[in-house]
């Protein structure tokens, strides 16, 4: 799955841990997801020291890139 993909690429960084929230665990959840997102509505969303940082496609370009880290700063 891509959120395992996006832990595992955080952990072998140390960047430190990965917290997953389900969505489907209340229609607040999913709202709170929406409202920090701007509106995106695909899952995984990132957030890293409660800073959004994208979706999968957004993370796997940052690290393709080598600008994962940069962006974490």
């Amino acid at each position: 799955q891509a959120e395992d993909g996006i832990r595992d690429s955080v952990a072998s960084r140390g960047l430190g841990d990965v917290y997953k929230r389900q969505i489907s665990s209340g229609p607040e959840v999913l709202n709170e997801m929406i409202n920090k997102t701007n509106g995106k509505r695909t899952i995984p969303q990132i957030f890293f020291d409660n800073e959004h940082i994208g979706g999968y496609v957004e993370i796997r370009e940052l690290e393709k890139n080598d600008k994962l880290l940069e962006s974490l700063k």
